[in-house]
């Protein structure tokens, strides 16, 4: 905590909302995220548009 106190003096502007992010990020859950892939099939890369084929 002591060093983003530090930090924290270092920051020239919009110290209370990252005060609350990082407030929020120790009180709470991480968040989980997803990612996606899109298939090589649904993605035609040798056309001239790169609309979906059908």
């Amino acid at each position: 905590m002591a060093t983003h106190g530090y930090h924290l003096r270092q920051i020239p502007a919009n110290r209370l909302r990252i005060a609350s992010e990082w407030l929020l990020e120790a009180v709470l859950p991480r968040q989980l995220v997803q990612l996606g892939l899109v298939r090589a099939p649904e993605v035609p890369l040798e056309t001239d548009s790169p609309e979906l084929v059908k």
